[in-house]
């Protein structure tokens, strides 16, 4: 009869069980490293596959979620703070474990978020969307379950008419539609870049009159001109060098005679030796400057400035400011080019917009009446 404790002890494993072994190991950690490769790199590889304007459409809508989430105390970041909400904005667009506590309850809170702030429909809608697309990617990575990713991917976009519904029902939070700027003529603009000429110069005055230049003679969006450092200006080249982030493009402006004179005035009085070229201000300081201004600081500014000088029929905002800029250079024969150009803008649409709203509708007509005839 056997012994049974013969038939239990194992046998030594052969030299080549032993090498199938070690390379099934190899292979296991050569799979693994493949996959952690592939987490890391699958939104690079979309990104890879989309057109810079797509690009920059999806940095902008990420931006916008970082400033909700920053301003819900989610993010350790102040939501004026415009470089650190790009820098968030960023990271979302590399690194797909920041997705890993995405729930659908938190893209509902952010629609309400952006309807409460005014946004229109289709900038909601293409912020949910972008939204929903790094969610398949996440997805994709392992990082979303994917009941998460469905229960996201399915919730529903706003219709035009849902949309004019909502427009109609909900409060007000612009002084105007966006797509309506408030139009101001070369002598109000003149009376903002001047504010009060002959009275007195303070800090406040000579920084206020800087702030108005930098919109209305150069046409800057408010986040270019909240993220411009000291060194933007070069006064004895006359040359403005700034970042339109937009575009992600790096631009030099010639300084027009105005803009020159309030740089002069602010950069050999008041300016600070590093950082940020626009100082902050506290109405509890008596004009007082210190810090830097926000961007949120910047359009609350620039809507008192305009209501003092102007009048309570004028709370301009810097959009109005680019668009009066971009409104002179067209009816004063700019090409669409060269406005496309100088403006930031990635397109020819917009300049050829305000080019066509410039012309004159009936040159040339004729009436029939001499009187009348059109020269």
């Amino acid at each position: 009869m056997t012994d049974r404790s013969e038939v239990l002890v194992p046998a030594e494993p052969s030299p080549a069980l032993a090498r199938a072994g070690v390379a099934v190991e190899r292979l296991r950690a050569l799979r693994n490293a493949a996959e952690r490769a592939t987490v890391q790199t699958i939104f690079s590889r979309f990104q890879e596959g989309c057109a810079a304007k797509t690009r920059r459409a999806h940095r902008s809508d990420l931006t916008l979620f970082a400033r909700y989430l920053a301003q819900g105390g989610v993010l350790e970041i102040d939501p004026d703070d415009s470089p650190a909400l790009d820098a968030f904005a960023r990271d979302l667009l590399a690194q797909p474990v920041l997705w890993e506590l995405l729930s659908p309850g938190l893209v509902e809170l952010f629609r309400q978020w952006l309807l409460d702030q005014g946004y229109t429909i289709a900038a909601i809608n293409r912020a949910l969307a972008t939204l929903k697309t790094y969610t398949g990617l996440a997805f994709q990575a392992d990082v979303l379950s994917e009941v998460v990713y469905q229960q996201i991917r399915f919730i529903k976009t706003t219709s035009r008419k849902q949309g004019r519904n909502i427009d109609e029902s909900r409060a007000q939070t612009r002084l105007r539609q966006k797509d309506s700027p408030i139009e101001i003529s070369r002598e109000q603009a003149r009376v903002l870049k001047r504010l009060d000429a002959g009275t007195p110069d303070t800090p406040l005055r000579r920084r206020d009159r800087l702030l108005m230049c930098l919109l209305l003679d150069h046409g800057l969006r408010v986040g270019e001109v909240a993220d411009l450092p000291v060194t933007s200006i070069n006064l004895k080249a006359r040359t403005l060098h700034f970042y339109r982030h937009k575009v992600d493009k790096t631009q030099t402006h010639r300084l027009t005679r105005d803009t020159l004179a309030a740089a002069t005035a602010y950069l050999q009085h008041d300016a600070p030796p590093v950082g940020k070229l626009l100082l902050g201000s506290h109405p509890n300081k008596g004009g007082q400057l210190a810090g830097s201004m926000s961007l949120r600081a910047i359009q609350k500014r620039v809507q008192w400035l305009a209501l003092k000088h102007l009048g309570r029929d004028y709370p301009l905002s810097p959009h109005d400011c680019r668009h009066y800029w971009a409104t002179q250079a067209a009816r004063n024969g700019t090409d669409p080019f060269t406005l496309q150009e100088a403006g930031g803008w990635s397109s020819l649409a917009m300049p050829r917009r305000y080019i066509a709203e410039a012309a004159i509708a009936n040159e040339g007509l004729r009436l029939g009446e001499e009187d009348n005839e059109i020269d």
